[in-house]
């Protein structure tokens, strides 16, 4: 075990301020064998300092010296793992462009999509006959009255995946569709042109 610990000389060298310890608990049999010199067990028999003394930009500072004394700096896994990572990455960038593709195409496609004058209607008689589903699922049925055979919703959606912006790294760009998400089908597309079919008994993508 690395000791990183304030020490007395620590204490004098940043001149920090003490406070009163009420008397110390520890026994002084406890204290050695903790490696505390006789100045340390004299000085905490009435004081104690606390890390927190020390500001913000000091304690940083402190702590890597003390790091930097022991030799202790970034752990570089072997090169599987360095491998893997590197893999990941360069998956996750290639699926990040190929949905920004299907989003910009999905897109440009929206405004010449003809939306039933009547869909509010058709959503209500939906609803009327399915009170079970939601009403994002009733507007999909419209489309493709299909998806009222399937046995879940959450079961069909939850294979589903989509760009999830708020990543920024690349290896997260996928999340699962919730059940309470209305999701495009052309998303889907995207999915399978990239990775393949997506089974949706697996219940989800394979990664």
């Amino acid at each position: 075990m690395i000791d990183l610990g304030l020490r007395l000389d620590d204490v004098e060298e940043m001149d920090l301020q003490s406070e009163d310890s009420g008397g110390s608990k520890v026994s002084d049999e406890r204290l050695v064998e903790a490696g505390c010199t006789p100045e340390e067990i004299a000085f905490l028999a009435d004081e104690r300092v606390e890390l927190n003394a020390m500001p913000s930009d000091q304690f940083i500072e402190f702590l890597e010296s003390k790091l930097e004394e022991h030799g202790i700096k970034k752990v570089v896994p072997d090169i599987d793992d360095l491998n893997n990572a590197y893999a990941i990455f360069a998956e996750g960038k290639e699926l990040k462009a190929a949905f920004a593709d299907a989003e910009n195409t999905i897109v440009a496609k929206r405004a010449k999509i003809e939306i039933p004058k009547d869909l509010k209607k058709q959503v209500e008689d939906v609803l009327e006959n399915n009170p079970e589903i939601p009403w994002h699922r009733a507007v999909h049925s419209i489309i493709d009255p299909t998806i009222l055979n399937t046995k879940s919703e959450g079961t069909a959606i939850g294979a589903i995946v989509t760009p999830n912006k708020s990543k920024q790294d690349g290896v997260s760009d996928l999340k699962p569709a919730s059940a309470a998400d209305p999701v495009a089908n052309e998303y889907l597309d995207a999915v399978r042109a990239v990775l393949g079919d997506i089974d949706p008994e697996d219940g989800a993508p394979p990664f």
